[in-house]
């Protein structure tokens, strides 16, 4: 319960919750997506999604690189859509 002058507010727990949860998706996604994009570099769009669909054909060859790359190209094209 918040106090402010004559008018009391009250947030819920649930309401709290969602606001801290969605800064810190807010900062999470903006460091991640400023990794991705040291990872890729500055790859045009048609690029990535090149790279995104070689990299899927076949997952088991992946190195953790290669897993790296392909999620940071992921992140990259999400962000651009």
């Amino acid at each position: 319960m918040f106090h402010i002058g004559a008018k009391t507010l009250r947030a819920t727990s649930r309401e709290i919750f969602e606001q801290v949860t969605t800064l810190d998706l807010e900062r999470w996604l903006k460091v991640n997506l400023i990794e991705a994009k040291k990872i890729v570099g500055n790859q045009p769009s048609w690029a990535l999604k090149n790279m995104v669909k070689a990299l899927n054909l076949l997952p088991l060859l992946n190195t953790t690189e290669d897993k790296q790359r392909l999620l940071a190209a992921k992140i990259v094209l999400k962000e651009r859509r």
